[in-house]
């Protein structure tokens, strides 16, 4: 069995190392192999993000199942302030396996670059709390 302690520090660790990768990507001069490396790296980073909220909310004895149930339940811990940016950045991640379409790959692009400040803020709350 796994230490819920354990997972939830590995997680914070491999977030704040994949973050570092997103922000580096977005970083480059934008061409489409540069987006498209942003939009790779979104996608795990997004992953990481839930999965962390995941590891957090078990210690505080709740279970999710699902992004959207972490993502509620991080908003009623008060973790993070809007759930809006996060389920607008759900529904980018359900679309990059769409991203051969222009339109839809400039729109997760967009989004991407916004996510950085949100998981910034998870990771603060998340450090001040100590679920």
């Amino acid at each position: 069995m796994v230490n819920p302690r354990g997972r939830y520090e590995a997680d914070v660790l491999l977030l704040q190392k994949a973050l570092t990768t997103l922000r580096k990507a977005l970083g480059v001069a934008k061409d489409d192999m540069s987006r498209d490396a942003v939009i790779q790296r979104f996608e795990y980073v997004f992953e990481l993000s839930w999965k962390t909220l995941q590891a957090a909310c078990a210690l505080q004895g709740v279970e999710t199942r699902s992004p959207k149930e972490s993502i509620r339940r991080a908003y009623e811990l008060s973790w993070i302030e809007d759930p809006d940016p996060w389920f607008k950045a759900l529904e980018a991640r359900n679309l990059t396996s769409h991203t051969y379409d222009e339109t839809l790959a400039e729109s997760v692009y967009q989004t991407a670059k916004t996510f950085p400040a949100l998981v910034d803020q998870i990771l603060k709350k998340l450090s001040q709390k100590q679920p």
